[in-house]
């Protein structure tokens, strides 16, 4: 393959290509501003009010460092995913085909990636408030601190549990998750969606066990 033939691969530059790129960019760069200020704000307050941080300030810190690191992957395999999407809405060739499979690959593993820190993300929001209502409720009955416990527990597991749920959505061979070859029956998407479905039912469930005391 000519170098030429190689960047027309690997580096698409049509008409109308370029500007969905810079939007998708444009976009992400101004969420995580936006998130990342209030994240600071967030951080820095008790630092002024008390000189240190407590429990729930720690959890704070891991959800804004695993939120910049799942944005940042999102950045770097952007242009994975507009290479593949561009590839795909042309013929296959011998030589395209090669370059889906490998880029396709990487995004999987990304992907895989940011899932996993998408959920750390939302959990370590979860445990901060958790770790505050810790906190309110040292004058309250001896229930709603079992209460507390209990939620806690549950939410770590449910935790534990959707992330080892993304290792299995294609089956007991964990390996065939990274490949996009052997990860993309109509079973697997199902899947796939089920897991998904069923950590936002946990989040949303641990939620509203935790305002409900």
């Amino acid at each position: 393959m000519d170098s030429a033939t190689q960047s027309d691969i690997t580096a698409p530059n049509l008409q109308g290509y370029d500007p969905h790129r810079v939007s998708l960019l444009a976009f992400t760069v101004t969420t995580l501003t936006c998130t990342d200020l209030n994240a600071l704000a967030r951080l820095c307050v008790p630092l002024r009010a008390r000189r240190r941080w407590q429990a729930k300030d720690y959890w704070m810190l891991m959800a804004f460092v695993s939120f910049n690191t799942f944005v940042g992957i999102c950045l770097a395999c952007a242009h994975l995913d507009f290479t593949v999407s561009y590839l795909l809405s042309r013929p296959l060739t011998g030589e395209s085909l090669p370059v889906i499979l490998e880029d396709a690959t990487k995004v999987t593993e990304f992907m895989f990636t940011m899932t996993i820190l998408n959920w750390i993300t939302l959990w370590s929001v979860k445990f901060s408030l958790l770790a505050l209502y810790h906190k309110l409720m040292v004058a309250t009955s001896r229930a709603y601190r079992y209460i507390w416990t209990i939620t806690c527990a549950l939410s770590f597991l449910f935790l534990i549990g959707t992330m080892l749920a993304g290792f299995f959505v294609c089956g007991p061979d964990v390996a065939k998750f990274f490949n996009p070859a052997n990860c993309g029956s109509k079973d697997d998407s199902r899947d796939a969606a089920i897991s998904l479905w069923i950590g936002f039912c946990c989040d949303v469930s641990t939620d509203i066990a935790s305002e409900s005391r």
